[in-house]
């Protein structure tokens, strides 16, 4: 591990090189490479987490540019996963990517967060994100949430028993089309990182059963008790 290149998180007390080994030794799991995995996967390799394991099984279209910022416009119709591959390439050679180029199902996927330390929810649809607080569950690893639409978005984390149901029993599960800007993708995904990076070193995860609603059209942040 390159010390040098990580300089600047070594001088922050709570890292220090021990939890900088604790980084550079975890194994994450990024769920969706869409507009929040284009925030949050840059960041936690460029943080140097040891394995970030991608699922992403779709295709890129025109309409998903706006936000999506680590693809361009050659890329559209390609599929993402082969696109991520290339393009992560060259970020951090200290960090071992593993692009799952599947769609989430309860039936195969138990066996991919087997071995994870925490899983990152960048997905966009209710389904999936219930899925992968089952398979938190299960595992008894945390769950980093995240969710955006419009100009507003939430974060929270959940570890057993604390649990995502909650915030989705209400809801529907019909897919939509979502609006969404770039910079809330961006606030929501940078804040996933910071959560995700506090449980690995070992700090106090402060949203554990918790949601912090964002609004960027009024620049209002609040936090609420939900798991």
């Amino acid at each position: 591990m390159s010390f040098e290149r990580y300089k600047r998180q070594l001088l922050i007390p709570e890292i220090g090189e021990e939890g900088q080994k604790k980084i550079s030794s975890a194994k994450v799991g990024v769920v969706g490479a869409g507009g929040l995995g284009s925030f949050v996967i840059p960041e936690l390799i460029a943080a140097g987490f040891g394995t970030v394991r991608i699922f992403e099984g779709d295709r890129l279209t025109l309409t998903n540019l706006n936000r999506q910022v680590i693809y361009r416009e050659e890329d559209i119709g390609k599929k993402k996963s082969e696109v991520i591959t290339k393009r992560l390439e060259g970020l951090n050679e200290e960090v071992k990517v593993e692009v799952v180029d599947e769609m989430i199902t309860e039936e195969r996927q138990v066996s991919h967060f087997k071995d994870l330390d925490i899983i990152i929810d960048a997905t966009d649809n209710i389904e999936t994100k219930l899925l992968l607080d089952k398979f938190a569950g299960v595992l008894n690893i945390p769950l980093v949430h995240g969710a955006v639409e419009g100009f507003r978005g939430q974060v929270g984390v959940f570890l057993y028993p604390k649990s995502l149901k909650n915030v989705y029993k209400n809801k529907s599960t019909s897919k939509k089309t979502t609006p969404v800007v770039a910079p809330i993708c961006g606030v929501v995904g940078s804040i996933q990182v910071n959560e995700t990076l506090r449980y690995i070193i070992g700090g106090e995860v402060l949203l554990n059963g918790k949601l912090l609603f964002i609004d960027l059209k009024n620049l209002v942040f609040r936090e609420v008790e939900v798991g």
